[in-house]
């Protein structure tokens, strides 16, 4: 480091004004020196890409260049958080005030929310950068930290890097994540968030994203026809050691193939007065901390419960367009720890599943509370509604009796609980719904309007599916055609499963129409080998409360708000 700054790493600490960090050296024996090898994440080379076989020294690189950049930058120059799939020796940087997080596959939720939060980033800064005419990262680096006058964003970043320690173990693990982390990859670079991955081979990391790394480090490689930097001949010279690897001659010689590379050694990732074989790097982060001030920002984590109340006092803040905002809020996102609403503009129903005790339930009731706060009362024993104010008639299913006082008797115009119960109470829906049908020859400004009924919307809620017969002996197929038509007739139905043998749920009349409609599919806690639920998306472990959300082909993580129930 001292070799590459050309004096002691605290003098003048963070006045760097590039993105440069030496990583090791390059052995140039025709020229009898070896000068650092460096990493430039500015311009065109914002991502890096390391590559190696195992045990070739990856996550040593990753060390080093985080080492490197603590050592030349502040705090409030740049950021990492570490995503550690390969080991655990990401852990020994956590300590620098430049991590704001190292997170691996034991902490999942701590995975979501630290991709969520650069995600968050890259869109909030898409619309900042727009606001305040700051037409490239140049722009801002100078403004944030060169005295140039222009606003900024007051967001608590400047550059920051997602490390991705293990592309493929990601990749495999969570198919919702590693479509995230690719976005990043693809559109964090303009807005100053950079990805560094490490993979054993380049044909592990998805097509989108695989020109989408300008910097590449090559240490020994596990298939020699990944070698970019120099020709593939070459590259079966790297010694079997790690750390070791190869970059394009950078230097003119007479009669000499560029490609043919010069060797190169990572630097160890600790002080030089530390032992040669102690690779931990507690001594940079106590020498860091003595020097630095401020701290990376903390990735934002939700509480193991989120009650409706605080959710409401979000919501009402809320002013976002297209969302659904104003309506039905239920969760909070993980994505931007922003309300997710039952938006009725995109779809009508809503699904939910998971094991026992995740939550299922307690959905449902979250809902329930949300319409008696946002809806008049609509059964047929109610008075008429204020004018203006859109009513709500509740039909529930309940076969465990938990959800029959979360509305009174004004909401709730019929209630089930066991099979005779669910059949005469379907007929009667359907009766109702048949009368909302639209005739014919309406114009289109009717049909927009849906003015040939007046009335509350109906909910159909029903709890543990599962307890009804599927097929043609279910209950439920009274009503299950009017679920693709529910615009029509102002039907919305929200319905609750077990997660074992969803494979099989298709054979319930009420969940096919539901898959039919394109419904959003509330993943709770479940088991990840019951296969692929929708596209490449599978559930998996998860606290109380959370899910993923799945709407077309799109998931998201999201914490359901805790409302009281009957137990």
């Amino acid at each position: 480091m001292n070799r590459f700054l050309g004096r002691p790493w605290q003098q003048d600490y963070g006045t760097a004004r590039d993105l440069v960090f030496p990583i090791g050296i390059i052995d140039r024996p025709f020229k009898h020196d070896q000068p650092p090898w460096t990493v430039d994440t500015s311009g065109p080379g914002a991502n890096v890409l390391i590559l190696g076989a195992g045990g070739s020294g990856k996550t040593t690189a990753l060390q080093t260049l985080i080492c490197a950049a603590a050592l030349t930058h502040t705090p409030e120059q740049i950021q990492f958080y570490c995503l550690a799939y390969s080991s655990t020796a990401l852990t020994t940087v956590a300590g620098l005030p430049h991590v704001g997080e190292v997170a691996g596959p034991t902490d999942p939720y701590g995975v979501r929310r630290t991709v969520a939060e650069l995600l968050a980033l890259v869109r909030e800064r898409k619309r900042t950068f727009l606001e305040y005419g700051i037409a490239s990262m140049e722009v801002f680096r100078r403004r944030r930290f060169g005295g140039e006058p222009g606003p900024v964003p007051n967001d608590g970043f400047g550059d920051v890097y997602l490390v991705v320690d293990n592309y493929r173990a990601l990749a495999e693990e969570n198919e919702v994540l590693i479509e995230q982390v690719n976005v990043i990859i693809n559109q964090g670079p303009s807005f100053g968030v950079h990805v560094v991955v490490t993979a054993d081979r380049e044909s592990e990391l998805r097509p989108p994203v695989r020109s989408g790394f300008g910097s590449r480090v090559e240490l020994r490689l596990a298939a020699v026809e990944d070698a970019k930097l120099v020709r593939s001949r070459f590259a079966k010279d790297v010694p079997v050691k790690p750390g070791r690897g190869m970059v394009a001659v950078n230097y003119v010689r007479l009669d000499a193939d560029p490609q043919s590379g010069l060797h190169t050694l990572v630097a160890r990732p600790a002080l030089a007065s530390t032992p040669d074989n102690r690779f931990e790097s507690d001594s940079i982060v106590e020498a860091v901390s003595r020097v630095a001030s401020g701290q990376a920002p903390p990735v934002r984590r939700l509480p193991a419960t989120f009650g409706i109340d605080q959710l409401r006092e979000i919501a009402a803040q809320d002013t976002r367009q297209g969302v659904g905002a104003g309506g039905i809020a239920w969760a909070i996102s993980e994505l931007d720890l922003s309300p997710v609403y039952l938006n009725f503009a995109e779809n009508a129903h809503l699904m939910v599943t998971g094991r026992r005790e995740c939550g299922r339930t307690t959905t449902l009731a979250t809902i329930m509370s949300e319409i008696g706060r946002l809806y008049a009362p609509g059964a047929t024993s109610a008075p008429q509604p204020p004018a203006g104010q859109p009513s709500a008639q509740v039909w529930l299913v309940d076969p465990r009796r938990q959800l029959l006082t979360t509305l009174g008797s004004d909401y709730v115009e019929k209630f089930a609980y066991n099979l005779d119960g669910v059949q005469a109470m379907m007929g009667e829906l359907a009766a109702v719904l048949a009368g909302r049908e639209p005739p014919p020859g309406l114009s289109a400004e009717e049909l927009l309007s849906r003015s040939w009924w007046s009335g509350p919307e109906i909910f159909l809620i029903v709890d543990d599916i599962q307890q009804l017969p599927a097929g043609f002996d279910s209950p439920l197929h009274k009503a299950a055609p009017w679920v693709t038509r529910a615009a029509d007739v102002g039907l919305h139905v929200i319905v609750t499963r077990t997660f074992g043998g969803w494979s099989s749920a298709g054979s319930d009349p009420m969940l096919r129409a539901l898959a039919q409609a394109n419904a959003p599919l509330l993943v709770m806690d479940a088991d990840p080998d019951e296969g692929f639920i929708r596209g490449k998306m599978k559930g998996g472990p998860l606290p109380r409360g959370r899910g993923l959300l799945m709407a077309e082909d799109t998931g998201v993580f999201v914490q359901v708000a805790a409302t009281e129930i009957r137990k």
